[in-house]
């Protein structure tokens, strides 16, 4: 990026107590106030003015840049790398007094992982219509930073691997994203526009659709469980034709919130059960959940319907013999 005649400034913050998170609310808010501070500094004291500032985050720090972007208007672009505001950090995210959706109509570029089941809710409730979503098709959550994951692929007979060819399609297209949103390059832009049209081994722009599911979600998170199975019970008897409603979807919701709302989440599960009565996965679900509240009689009673449908899936036997050690 400075290569190309950006100034970068990167903000070694990962919270008041640096990578010990007791509270993610408040890490987020630290990193937030040390990124401002920094850039208060350099206006202040190297006198560089800015009227435009793009934003990187990986992981965690994807969070960060979230809610600076809805305090600063100076924020014209937002590039995330597998950021955790696309799982079920974007709970916490959402809880904070700065969250604002309404300020999202700047342009968002999101690369994940080659492997997560979500429903990418940030993504699926910004207002930007200019957004888009790369899958590194080898990289795992480290893999976008980690050195470490290059040397352990290390070939004594080749310069190149999977990983790095996949560190460098990102590192362009954080290039062309920035320069395109920020400098208003045509070029770059119509080679954004183009992602789509050049899917490769590497990096496959997916066209995501969780606008019902993100609905749901948001719907619990503004009033209650209820209130939003309703909204999306409603929707899928006038819309059924026009979305793809399926037991996954309910299912990556459920399990973002077994940490926030065990009592939702369960709820949340029994509703995928009676949607798809024939899923040993949405009984598998429901069966985990009343084991982490403690209901071990209900669990396995879910479970035996999961094993019904599944007799030889490894992860229903193996979760049936441990709720049977804890019964006995």
């Amino acid at each position: 990026m400075a290569s190309h005649g950006f100034y970068v400034v990167s903000v070694p913050s990962a919270g008041p107590n640096s990578i010990e998170r007791n509270n993610m609310g408040n890490s987020i808010l630290a990193q937030v106030e040390d990124m401002e501070f920094i850039l208060d500094y350099i206006e202040k004291s190297i006198k560089i003015k800015y009227t435009k500032v793009g934003l990187l985050g990986f992981s965690t720090g994807g969070l960060a840049t979230a809610i600076f972007q809805m305090k600063h208007n100076e924020t014209k672009a937002v590039f995330s790398m597998d950021g955790s505001q696309e799982y079920s950090l974007f709970i916490s995210l959402s809880k904070l007094e700065d969250y604002n959706i309404d300020k999202t109509e700047i342009p968002y570029f999101l690369t994940g992982n080659y492997n997560s089941p979500s429903i990418y809710p940030y993504f699926n409730s910004i207002l930007s219509s200019n957004k888009s979503f790369l899958r590194m098709s080898h990289l795992t959550h480290f893999g976008f930073v980690s050195f470490w994951t290059y040397f352990d692929n290390c070939d004594p007979d080749s310069l190149k691997h999977d990983n790095s060819i996949s560190y460098q399609f990102n590192c362009e297209n954080a290039l062309t994203f920035f320069d395109a949103s920020l400098n208003e390059n045509e070029m770059s832009n119509d080679k954004l526009l183009s992602l789509g049209l050049h899917n490769n081994n590497y990096a496959v722009n997916e066209k995501l659709d969780y606008s019902q599911s993100t609905k749901l979600l948001n719907t619990y998170l503004q009033e209650n469980i209820d209130s939003a199975i309703l909204t999306y019970k409603n929707h899928k008897k006038l819309n059924f034709n026009n979305y793809d409603y399926n037991e996954g979807e309910i299912s990556a919701i459920g399990r973002m919130l077994l940490d926030y709302g065990l009592d939702a989440s369960i709820k949340l599960f029994l509703f995928n059960q009676e949607e798809y009565p024939d899923s040993w996965h949405a009984n598998f679900d429901l069966a985990y959940s009343y084991k982490i509240k403690g209901d071990i009689n209900l669990a396995i009673k879910a479970l035996l319907q999961a094993q019904e449908k599944e007799p030889d899936n490894t992860n229903i036997n193996e979760l049936m013999k441990e709720l049977e050690k804890i019964n006995n």
